[in-house]
């Protein structure tokens, strides 16, 4: 709602939550979802890295967009990268609510087991 009444030359409501997407303030991390219960998909951005999770069977995907801006390379499991996967796992583990939170355990994302097709 930001950002169309903000690309509709609109004054925003003090009331209203959330940024512009089209405004000169910027968050630190911008998080998405896709779909609920076993076929959630979650997902943090930091500007630079960004982070999908599939709560169904507990896996993280990470990329590098600003050596991967393609998303064809999972640094998910690159050591190198530890430091960013744990820090944006937490940040989703922070935001979840609702039915997310079943899914998180200790602060830690634990997910739920994934769906076995016969």
């Amino acid at each position: 709602m930001p950002t169309l009444l903000d690309l509709s030359g609109l004054p925003i409501p003090d009331a209203v939550k959330g940024l512009s997407m089209v405004g000169e303030l910027r968050r630190e991390v911008l998080f998405g979802e896709c779909r609920e219960g076993r076929n959630a998909t979650r997902m943090v951005h930091d500007g630079r890295h960004k982070l999908i999770w599939y709560p169904a069977g507990n896996v993280v995907q990470l990329f590098d967009l600003q050596l991967d801006p393609d998303e064809r390379t999972d640094c998910a499991a690159d050591r190198a990268y530890a430091e960013v996967r744990d820090r944006l796992s937490r940040l989703i583990a922070e935001a979840a609510w609702g039915a997310d939170a079943q899914w998180i355990v200790d602060g830690r994302l634990a997910g739920v087991e994934p769906v076995v097709s016969a």
